[in-house]
Formats: C-alpha cells, sequence, structure tokens
C-alpha cells in the first residue's frame, strides 16, 4: 500500500519528529529546553528503524541531544573500557569514521562531562585523527562540566549558546581557561555564554573578542581588574550582561583608565545589567563609562550577606548616595530596578540617599533591599506620585520603629493604578476610617505584608478590601494567623461581591425582558 503523500514530505516529518523530541522554538535558547523529552526517544528509535522514508529524519530528531559524549563515541569499535577509563585503543577504518560522522553531524545540543571516565588521551587522538576539525561540527549548544581538556575538541563554528560550570567547590579549573581564549576562533558566532568560574587574567582578555555575543553570564568571576569592564563595553550586540564577582581592588581605584575611545556609546544594544560587589563604590566607577544610556533593567547585589564591621554606616550611605545619583543621572529609560544593599553596619540609610530616583518615571517594577530602610507615610505618597506606572513594588528591610502606617497604602490605591504585586512593612495597628469612600480601581492581586504588626483582622480586611478591590493573597512574615485571617476575609469578601454583581446583573436582564 502506497503511504500517504504526507509521509513522503520530508519537510513534514522533520515538524512532526521535531515535536516529540522537543526542539527548541524560535523565542528559545537550546539551553532553556526541559528535561522531560527522554520519555520520547523509544518512540524516534522505532521510526528510524522502521523504514528508509523515517529513517532519516527520525535520526536527526534523535541524535539532536545527547547527554553524554560516549553515546557518540561507542560508534568507533576503537573507543572502549579499559580498566576504570575509557580509551581509544586500535585502528579506524574509513567506514568507522563515516559512520561516525553520520550521527555526529545530527548533533544539536551536547551535555558535555569529561570527567575520570575518559581518558585525556582520547581527545586528543580524536582531534589528531580528524586533523583538529571540529568533532561535532553542526552542535549549537553545550552545556559543560569540564573537569578536562576534551571541551576544546567539541567547540565548533556552529556553536551559539555554552553554558560552562565545572564542579569544583571553590569554582577554580584552569582547564576552562583555554576554551575560554579559544572561542572568539574557534565559535565566532557565539551568542550567548555562561561561565560560573574564577577567571585567569588570559581569559579575560577572550570576551572583548567575541563580536556576537548577545547574552554573557560570568559567575563567580573573581575580578579584580575594574578596566575589564570598560574593555567589555565595545561589544556592540549583548543585550544582557551578568557579572557576579567584582571584587573590591586591592589599590584603591577611584577612575576607569579613560580614553579617546569612550566616544562612542558603550555597550550600544545592553538592556539588562546584573552586576555583584560587595563595594558600593565599585558601582560608582563602572558607572563612569556611561553618560546617558537606555538600559532598562539594573540588578545591584552584594556578592555576599557577610557583616564588615569595619565599614561605619555613615561610609555606607554616602558610597549608595553615589550610585543612585549615578543612576538617576545615567539611566533615565530605566524600567525596572533592583537593588539589595549589604548587612554593613546598624546605622539606616536615610530616604533621602534615595530621593534621586524620585525624578525618574518610567520605573515598572522596583526592588530596594537594605537592611534598615525607614519609610514615613510621606515619604511614601511621594513614591506613589513619582512611580505611577509601577507593576510591582518591594521595599524591605526595616529593623527598627515602623514610620509607615496602614493608610500610607491609600497613595498606592489611588497613584499606581497597575500596581500588582506590593511588599511593603507598615504598622496596622491602628485602623483609619474609610468614611463615605468608594472602592477604588486598581489592579493590586499580592500583597506581602512582611512583619507588620496587626490587631483587628476584621478592620484592617474591610479597609484593605476597599482600597484594593481585586486583591487575592496576602503574605505575611512567619505565618502569621491574623493576616491569614485577613487573607480569608479578604476571599469572602470578594466572593460576596461577584454574588451581587450577578444578582444585579440578572435583576437588568428581567427589568430589560419585561
Amino acid at each position: 500500500m502506497k503511504p500517504h503523500a504526507a509521509l513522503m514530505n520530508v519537510d513534514i516529518l522533520h515538524e512532526i519528529f521535531a515535536h516529540l523530541a522537543l526542539l527548541p522554538s524560535r523565542h528559545e535558547t537550546w539551553l532553556q529546553l526541559p528535561e522531560s523529552e527522554k520519555g520520547n526517544r523509544t518512540v524516534l528509535l522505532s521510526a528510524a528503524l522502521s523504514c528508509k522514508t523515517l529513517s532519516s529524519p527520525a535520526l536527526d530528531a534523535l541524535w539532536w541531544k545527547i547527554d553524554d559524549i560516549c553515546h557518540l563515541l561507542h560508534v568507533l569499535p576503537a573507543f572502549h573500557l579499559s580498566g576504570q577509563d575509557y580509551v581509544l585503543d586500535g585502528h579506524i577504518t574509513e567506514q568507522d569514521w563515516k559512520r561516525f560522522d553520520s550521527y555526529a553531524k545530527r548533533v544539536r545540543y551536547l551535555v558535555f562531562h569529561d570527567f575520570c571516565t575518559i581518558h585525556s588521551s582520547v581527545f586528543l587522538r580524536l582531534a589528531q585523527l580528524k586533523k583538529f576539525s571540529p568533532l561535532i561540527p553542526n552542535v549549537q549548544a553545550i552545556s559543560s562540566r569540564p573537569g578536562g581538556s576534551g571541551l576544546l575538541s567539541v567547540l565548533s563554528t556552529s556553536l551559539l549558546d555554552l553554558d560552562i560550570r565545572p564542579d569544583n567547590s571553590d569554582g577554580i579549573c584552569p582547564t576552562v581557561w583555554p576554551c575560554l581564549e579559544a572561542l572568539p576562533d574557534t565559535s565566532p558566532n557565539l551568542r550567548t555564554l555562561l561561565v560560573q568560574a574564577t577567571l585567569s587574567p588570559t581569559s579575560l582578555k577572550a570576551f572583548p573578542r567575541m563580536s556576537n555575543i548577545q547574552c554573557l553570564y560570568l559567575l563567580n568571576a573573581r575580578i579584580h581588574d575594574l578596566d575589564f569592564f570598560y574593555s567589555l563595553s565595545k561589544l556592540e550586540h549583548v543585550k544582557l550582561l551578568v557579572i557576579s564577582g567584582f571584587e573590591e581592588p586591592t589599590a584603591t581605584i577611584t577612575t576607569l583608565k579613560v580614553t579617546d575611545a569612550w566616544t562612542a556609546q558603550p555597550f550600544p544594544a545592553l538592556r539588562k545589567l546584573v552586576i555583584t560587589s560587595d563595594a558600593p563604590s565599585v558601582f560608582s566607577v563602572l558607572f563612569e563609562i556611561f553618560q546617558h544610556h537606555p538600559l532598562q533593567l539594573l540588578d545591584l547585589h552584594p556578592q555576599s550577606l557577610r557583616i564588615d564591621h569595619t565599614l561605619v554606616a555613615s561610609n555606607l550611605s554616602t558610597e549608595w548616595s553615589q550610585v543612585i545619583r549615578d543612576i538617576s543621572s545615567k539611566f533615565c529609560s530605566l524600567k525596572d530596578l533592583t537593588i539589595v544593599g549589604s548587612t554593613n553596619g546598624t546605622q539606616a540609610p536615610l530616604f533621602t540617599v534615595f530621593e534621586p530616583l524620585l525624578g525618574m518615571h518610567e520605573f515598572e517594577l522596583i526592588d530596594l533591599d537594605f537592611p534598615c530602610l525607614p519609610f514615613s507615610n510621606a515619604d511614601l505618597q511621594q513614591v506613589a506620585s513619582a512611580w505611577p506606572k509601577l507593576i510591582k513594588l518591594r521595599l524591605t528591610g526595616s529593623q527598627g520603629p515602623l514610620n509607615a502606617t496602614l493608610e500610607a497604602l491609600m497613595a498606592f490605591a489611588v497613584g499606581c493604578p497597575k500596581l500588582q504585586d506590593l511588599s511593603l512593612e507598615f504598622d496596622a495597628s491602628y485602623t483609619p476610617s474609610m468614611g463615605d469612600v468608594s472602592i477604588f480601581s486598581n489592579e493590586l492581586k499580592t500583597l506581602d505584608v512582611q512583619n507588620s504588626p496587626i490587631h483587628s483582622a476584621l478592620s484592617v480586611a474591610r479597609y484593605l478590601d476597599r482600597m484594593f478591590p481585586n486583591l487575592e493573597t496576602i503574605h505575611a512574615n512567619d505565618c502569621n494567623s491574623t493576616w491569614s485571617e485577613v487573607g480569608v476575609l479578604i476571599e469572602m469578601f470578594r466572593a460576596v461581591r461577584m454574588d451581587q454583581k450577578a444578582r444585579d446583573a440578572g435583576v437588568m436582564e428581567r427589568a430589560r425582558l419585561a
């Protein structure tokens, strides 16, 4: 019986088997794929063995990802286990290479480990036999836990996404450094790179030569040379930059090395910047390269949560004041700002430290987390007036007496109609009178009250329900039972209101038909 014409179309078959293999969509990178695709491998294998028409497209889908390079190396008869290690021992025929290449060219995503099970001589011999041509020529994504030098053998010009995370607890893996140094030449089209390892001075020099990189993650990098940030600024296509591990230099650096080359816009495509450092002064030094930049997301975090009692709170306030002034003057288009202050010192930064941010009116997400940051009702009134486009606001860190009260929430009910998620600590022991105020119209759905004190669940619930009629969830630290009761009452009020609307709609419909 002649098969249906659709099953003779190779493009249709590739599409069918791609769904079985869960290939990435055009909006995903290879490294974002789930691990749940393994259950379909048996189906793909059966399809590949069923007939010639299905064989090639099914094999393409079957081999698009391999989670152990040994699966591919086992195609070579000379690759076998000797003692505790795999070795490549014996003659490899032209037919062996032809079969190996027929599978290797199908691989697009490789999960690569080269610890102990594969002898170090295997990859060296493979490189020599292949005349140093790519072992997997069409690979587009590699997720690597390198322990030896094998990663160099699987790099390719087709590589787009690379994830390198050594299993070393200290993050020091010298075998990673030659791979990074080779990347600009072996993989010039690389667009996403994640490296979680301490970087050597020589390997740092490779990053500015990765001309097509778009998303760069350097985690636990332990970078002392702040001029490295300037060298990266010439990358024209970087949209997302995450650097974890900028350490305060041993020698005091008050400015970067400004040169005539700074006339061009640094990081012209950059829209998201995440930096961690235990020294706020590092942020100010790094920001010197910017004048007016269209950055949209900025996230500043401490590298650790350690307490350094050698730094006084007044110095921290001064350093953070400079950082905030730089943000307000250089990133006027900022929509998403997260700042997590260190736990140094005991005195709270004054609200005046953050006042320059009130001149920026495009914010949609704000997250300020400091150990002792007090807000008064007047402060929160300014915040709500300055940031009317807020969708999410998180202000945490109060450890002293609370200056804000439940009445402060009124400012957000009126001034921030798009706000959906609010996290704030306030004193709810006293509930102000609502009088004849009607129900407000806003979109708040989630309220995190942190450690807010409360006296009467019923009065607070009625107050919140009047201000935030769409409120669905209330979170509180330590599972406060009174706030849990408020949450139950809020749900009850919403249900009653929905029932009333349904009854009113029914009355109007009957009146229309009468």
